[in-house]
Parts: C-alpha cells; structure tokens; sequence
C-alpha cells in the first residue's frame, strides 16, 4: 500500500511539472521519503513485541530462536560469527558479558525505538562497540499523543495483554519546548505448542522525553522477566539419559533491568553529537533438565548475573562543504557472578574505544560525487595492551 502511494504521488508530480516549468521557469522536485515496513507481520502471534522480533526477516542477520525469537535468540550479521553483533541503543552498545546469548534482552518497547539500522564495515568501525560482524542500531523515537490496548488467546492456553500509552504537553509559553511520558506493560503465557515448550513473559517500561528546538533527551527505565523452555534448547542432546526417546525439556529464568539517559543536540548543517549513559543488570537461572533424571556429569543448575555500565557519545561535524569529522567513542565496566563461569583469569574487566573518522568529498563531472573517509581507533582494556586501528572507505555516488 505504501509503495503504491509512492508511485501515484511521483505521477501527480510529473504530471504538474510541465505547467510549472511553462509558468515559473525550472523547479526541483523535492525529495521523497518511504517509512516502510519489510515484513507482513509487524508483531508476533505467541506473546508480545520485542526489538528482537522480526530479526529473522531482516535479510541481513541471522537470526536463531529457542523457542521463539521473543524468548532466547543468538543474533548474528551474515557472513559474522556467534557473538560478534552488537545492540547500539542512542550512542551506546548494550552489553552483557557471559556468553552472547543475552545481548537481545532489550526491555524496551518497540514504540520507543525507530526502526534499527544494520551497521557493517566502516559504519560498525566508527559507531559499534567490541562488535567485529556489525552493530544493530536503534535510536529513540518522538513521544507522540496516543496508545493501544491489547488482549488476545489462543491454543495451548495462549493469552496476552498489553496496554501502552503517551501524552505530550508544552513547556512554557513559547510552544518551542515540550515534555512527554509514556509507559508501557505487557504479559503472556502459554503452555507451548509442544510438552516443556510453556512460557510466561512480563515487561514494564517507562520514559520521560524533554524536545527542545533542536535537542532530544530520553530517560528510560525497563524491567522485564522472562520463564521458558524447550526439549533440547541449548544442548540438543540427552545427556541425562542416553536411552530416551525424547529430548529432556531445558528451561530458563531471565531477569533485565535497563536504566537509559540519552541527550541529541542538532545543529548547524546536519550536525550533531549524541551522549548516552546506561546501566544493566540480568540474572538468568538456568535448569539443564527438568525431568526426573539424576547421572548428569555437570550441575543441573546454573545462576549468572551480570552488571554492564556504559557511557558512550558519537557525533558528525562539517568543517566546510568538502571536509567534515565523524568522531564516537565508548567505556564500559561489566562484570560477572557465575556458579560456573568464573574458571578465568578475571570476572570484570573496563575497556575504552575512541574513534576518530574525518571525510573529505570530491565533486565530480554531472551529478556524481566521490567520498574518502579515513581515521583510525584506539582500543584500550585493563586487561590487555592498547591497539589503534586503521578505518577507512570510498564511496563513489551518482544522483540520476
């Protein structure tokens, strides 16, 4: 439908055009934009929405779900490697440092997010974060007036509900600032389509915006548990017992707590610096087999908890019309209680990247235009040596 409306609105402006130019002399067309979604389905059919959801659409990430994608999914750019995609939330990666499975838990709703961006080569370089396949980048939406309510059933004891709502109002007299609220609940549960494949979901978030003429500053806090499980989920083996027909049910206990402060100041030309600052905390109890069996070699159970606090600022800044800086950089400190993933050297570690990425563009002959960006970033860690890379592209663009 928005396709179609794109197509009859560029007919009606090339229609009109000729009596324009007969009248007034030559004039521009002005530039169109498409806000569009890439899947049928904007939000799944067994519980309620995350920024997970409808990854697995996404042509570029590989998406593999336990259970379901809103459940447990391990996120991957194509062509990258297990744990090598980050999610970048303002101007800071989220993230959690056990093993990758958990960088997805994002206990934001989807109204308070634009669509993500998928980052790679140099873009993922200057903006990601200890991401070396690419960056999922989200940034904060506009509270706009409004709300939903939600309920739904289904098979297998299905039944979900979801109220989210926003309101908006001015600041002083000049009508140039105002302040925004929203809030956000959601639950489900089910008993699974299939024996051990039951899960019961809740999420609560809230955020308070202040927009200003040129300025956006967001703060958020986000609260979400999670209970699921899966024959086979993890292991896809029956270690507990080697002769039964079916794969032991595995399940997990999930706990995210997300607390964001985000502030976008615009100005000049397309210029802009963003800083984000963020703390997050997930505990996970994990239960390897459910059923009665009793030889395992390793525990049965297994708790984490993880602490991340991230600080982190990006910003582009035109010198001239040719010449201009693209400039990001981050720190976090993250750390791990395990019952069993404390066997390392350390269990918490502080690591700093500064990236540094100016551009220069050439215009060419008709409507073509050739951009060089070169840079480098320096990586710092207190447990290892400081590394500076090289970052660099050329982008060569013609406007038909």
């Amino acid at each position: 439908m928005i396709q179609r409306k794109a197509q009859f609105s560029a007919f009606i402006a090339i229609a009109v055009a000729p009596q324009l130019i007969a009248l007034e002399g030559p004039k521009s067309l002005p530039t169109l934009y498409i806000d569009a979604q890439q899947t049928a389905n904007s939000q799944p059919v067994a519980t309620y929405e995350s920024p997970v959801s409808n990854l697995e659409f996404e042509p570029r990430v590989d998406l593999q779900s336990r259970n379901m994608a809103e459940s447990q999914g391990d996120v991957s750019i194509r062509g990258g490697i297990f744990e090598g995609t980050g999610f970048r939330v303002g101007s800071a990666t989220l993230i959690d440092p056990q093993t990758g499975h958990y960088f997805a838990e994002l206990p934001i709703a989807p109204e308070m997010l634009e669509r993500p961006q998928v980052l790679t080569g140099t873009d993922n370089a200057l903006y990601g974060f200890n991401s070396t396949a690419g960056t999922i980048s989200y940034s904060w939406s506009g509270i706009a007036d409004g709300g939903s309510l939600t309920a739904g059933a289904g098979d297998h004891d299905l039944n979900f509900q979801r109220i989210h709502h926003a309101l908006t109002g001015p600041i002083g007299e000049s009508g140039d600032w105002s302040w925004g609220v929203e809030a956000e609940f959601s639950r489900s549960e089910s008993d699974g389509t299939i024996r051990g494949g039951d899960h019961d979901f809740d999420r609560t978030t809230g955020r308070v915006q202040i927009l200003g003429p040129a300025s956006q500053t967001d703060f958020f806090v986000g609260y979400q548990a999670k209970f699921f499980g899966w024959p086979g989920m993890y292991t896809a083996e029956r270690f507990a017992n080697p002769t039964a027909q079916t794969l032991p049910p595995e399940y997990e206990n999930l706990k995210t707590r997300l607390f964001v402060i985000n502030h976008r100041q615009n100005y000049g030309d397309g210029n802009f610096v963003e800083l984000t600052a963020t703390h997050r905390r997930h505990t996970d109890k994990y239960l390897l087999d459910a059923t009665d069996y009793t030889p395992f070699p390793f525990e049965f159970v297994a708790d984490h908890e993880t602490k991340a606090t991230s600080a982190g600022f990006s910003g582009f800044h035109r010198l001239d019309p040719a010449m201009a800086i693209n400039y990001g950089g981050q720190i976090t400190s993250d750390e791990i209680a395990s019952t069993s993933l404390e066997e390392g050297d350390f269990t918490s570690r502080t690591y700093t990247k500064l990236t540094l990425l100016p551009e220069y563009q050439l215009k060419l002959s008709g409507e073509q235009s050739l951009t060089v960006r070169i840079g480098a970033s320096l990586d710092d860690s207190n447990r290892d040596d400081s590394e500076i890379s090289l970052i660099s592209d050329i982008t060569w663009e013609r406007v038909n």
